[in-house]
């Protein structure tokens, strides 16, 4: 029998021929086993921001619909990726009135972080899709290039004396940095 199991965004890292496509990292809650959904610049970003609690001046759209959920009186209980096809990711989107929708996993990921909700995939999508690549060189690499990006934001900031936005940037970067230590010590 194919049983569920819980995973969660490790990282997400540019690709090296395309600044524009993303791979968002996928890892097991309790393992070793990682693959890769990819994504594009609008989706990446709307991860990052959550992940890294980044204040954003407007609404992502995966920010308006989880507004619209939360009025609507529902709640997303839990992401479900039930299959891949041709590096085609497919996911339900289940929530606490027993609607279950369908969605991009992509966005259903998104969302997801957005109601600190589990994400779940099969067994068998995890064993057909893993990557056993060097994480730790790829979650750097992602790194390096997030705190490029945020300085990059940063002395943007800084120009247009939006000091509370250059403080979060500056506790951002602070942040990835010292995930980069503890991780190598």
């Amino acid at each position: 029998m194919d049983s569920k199991v819980q995973i969660g965004v490790i990282s997400v890292a540019g690709t090296p021929n395309n600044n524009r496509i993303f791979a968002m990292i996928m890892g097991e809650k309790d393992g070793g086993r990682y693959f890769p959904i990819i994504v594009n610049e609008a989706e990446a970003q709307s991860v990052v921001v959550q992940i890294q609690k980044i204040s954003v001046p407007r609404p992502t759209v995966h920010d308006a619909f989880a507004d619209f959920i939360k009025q609507s009186g529902r709640a997303l209980e839990e992401v479900f990726i039930y299959n891949v096809l041709n590096g085609v990711f497919y996911a339900h989107l289940i929530f606490n009135d027993g609607l279950v929708t369908e969605a991009k996993a992509a966005d259903a990921v998104a969302l997801s972080l957005r109601f600190s909700c589990p994400i779940y995939t099969l067994e068998s999508i995890i064993e057909s899709e893993n990557i056993v690549p060097d994480i730790e060189l790829a979650i750097k690499r992602s790194s390096a290039k997030e705190i490029e990006t945020l300085n990059k934001k940063l002395e943007e900031a800084i120009k247009a004396e939006d000091y509370e936005r250059a403080a979060k940037l500056r506790d951002a970067i602070k942040e990835i940095k010292g995930r980069n230590e503890n991780n190598n010590g």
